[in-house]
């Protein structure tokens, strides 16, 4: 598991969380009183983070966090992003400022940039600080088993802290310790009963990591509403579960509701487009996407777009998506945002091209997406500053590259490949750094009919389908891999769970059909 994917687990969890009241303070004032997490957030002498203290120098200082944490907790991650910078500018010897920018970033090189500061600052911070610093040092190594330790830690200093358990279960979560994820939820919902933070977290987990569990993941974001009534990103997490559910109408209708709230939410009008997607009304699902492309933001404008263009692949034009895309990487040029979320958004749109080229045979077109790609993630990469990055992006361009010359049918040059990106990660403490060189070998046995080893190599890649975590183009594979060797019954559930995912992806708008055997 590389860089991009630990920080896309680590954020879809630790940013989905609610603040305490935050106040001026020192350390030893924390240390001092014996206060349970509750009263650490009433005192108005005590500057922290849902129990986690913070080292801000004034009351606008923690004002400005108070503000980007609100953002960050609802969901409103642009908005946050955009507080986090002016908080850094306006106190940039914050310890807790720079950790905030780095958790509300919107590219890796953001992520590392601000995680670096934060750490070179963190001697002038508080324990909790110097901590937190040093658990997201551990997505830029890609050492999860010290980010755990580190975990452990924070919660052990401040076992009456809400953000800090928090904190933990982002961490478990990335590592697939699904129970003792929800565990550490349930603590931040017993220590915090009337926040929505810990209710929203366990409802993701529920609704998206197995066991799934759909009836408690739609009990716990009602919870949050109730506690939250008038807040549109929670109705949204409510729209998600029915989708989750094939409750399709619903969950449309859970979106519009969202809509009701705040017209310019462009995250439920995108979802809402997603619905009209999956039920053939590609007319409305356009129109919902060009609703929330215009009502985001330039920051999120291209990524965005990239699902309108999946509404091709449902209709069945593969080439009108390509097409679209490729207008899009053009547009990026002319965007106002910063420069590393330009090549974020490029990135983005270029995997998404690159699939669809691979998936539909057009070679041509997948190569010249992948050299771009490789040069995209290079200048990430160098722009970035930091070796270990560096590292972990090039392993990322080794691996669409070795996917290429799979695709390509130089099974040779693709082996080579998986063995560059293994070397790239070789010393990295993280269990899940391999998943997708078993996803590459897999690749390169199915192509080749060899099932046994395709179902070998599938079974030890990323089969989760949270986002920022996976997709259901393993999960197809591996059913295809056995449907190789006879073991239809295990390959027609996989199918199944392909075709009724329902949560929209490049792979899932291509595959989704074909899964349910009526492409």
């Amino acid at each position: 598991m590389t860089f991009s994917k630990l920080l896309a687990c680590f954020t879809a969890t630790a940013l989905l969380v609610a603040c305490s009241d935050q106040q001026e303070s020192s350390v030893e004032q924390v240390a001092d009183e014996a206060k349970t997490a509750t009263e650490i957030a009433s005192m108005e002498l005590v500057a922290n983070d849902g129990g986690i203290p913070l080292s801000a120098s004034s009351k606008t200082a923690m004002s400005q966090y108070k503000k980007v944490r609100k953002l960050a907790d609802k969901g409103d991650f642009i908005q946050a992003n955009q507080a986090a910078r002016r908080l850094t500018e306006d106190n940039p010897d914050f310890v807790g400022g720079w950790i905030m920018l780095g958790n509300t970033s919107l590219s890796g090189e953001q992520f590392v940039k601000a995680t670096k500061k934060a750490k070179q600052l963190s001697a002038k911070g508080t324990k909790g600080e110097q901590l937190w610093a040093d658990i997201n040092m551990t997505f830029v190594t890609n050492d999860a088993e010290e980010g755990l330790r580190l975990g452990k830690q924070l919660v052990d200093t401040y076992p009456d802290a809400p953000r800090a358990w928090l904190v933990y279960s982002g961490l478990l979560t990335g590592q697939n310790k699904h129970d003792e994820a929800r565990a550490s939820a349930a603590k931040v919902i017993k220590l915090a009963p009337d926040q929505a933070i810990g209710y929203n977290n366990l409802g993701f987990s529920y609704l998206y990591n197995s066991p799934k569990n759909f009836a408690k993941a739609e009990k716990n974001f009602k919870h949050a509403i109730k506690l939250e009534p008038g807040e549109d990103n929670y109705w949204v997490n409510v729209g998600d579960v029915h989708r989750a559910m094939g409750d399709l109408e619903v969950a449309r209708s859970d979106y519009s509701g969202a809509l009701e709230l705040d017209a310019s939410n462009a995250i439920a009008a995108v979802k809402r487009g997603h619905v009209n997607s999956i039920l053939g009304n590609f007319d409305a699902a356009r129109a919902d996407y060009n609703m929330g492309i215009a009502a985001g933001q330039e920051g999120n404008q291209s990524t965005l777009a990239n699902y309108r263009a999946f509404v091709n692949l449902h209709a069945g034009d593969h080439k009108a998506a390509v097409e679209e895309l490729k207008g899009e990487l053009e547009r990026i040029d002319t965007l106002e945002m910063p420069a590393d979320q330009k090549v974020a958004a490029r990135n983005f749109l270029l995997t998404n091209l690159a699939d669809i080229c691979f998936n539909y045979d057009m070679l041509d077109e997948a190569a010249s997406a992948v050299d771009q790609l490789v040069a995209s993630l290079a200048e990430s990469g160098t722009n970035s500053g930091d070796e270990d990055f560096i590292r972990q992006q090039n392993a990322t361009a080794t691996f669409w590259s070795g996917k290429l010359a799979a695709r390509q049918g130089d099974y040779a040059a693709a082996e080579a490949q998986a063995e560059e990106f293994a070397w790239f990660l070789v010393d990295d403490d993280n269990p899940r750094r391999l998943e997708r060189y078993h996803e590459l070998l897999g690749l390169i046995a199915l192509k080749q009919e060899d099932y046994e080893g395709a179902i070998e190599h599938y079974r030890q890649a990323n089969l989760s389908t949270s986002p920022g975590a996976g997709d259901v183009k393993n999960i197809y594979m591996l059913a295809r891999a056995l449907q190789g060797v006879g073991q239809s019954d295990e390959a027609n559930e996989l199918l199944q769970e392909v075709a009724n995912w329902n949560f929209n992806s490049v792979w899932f708008a291509m595959l989704r059909k074909e899964a349910a055997g009526t492409s």
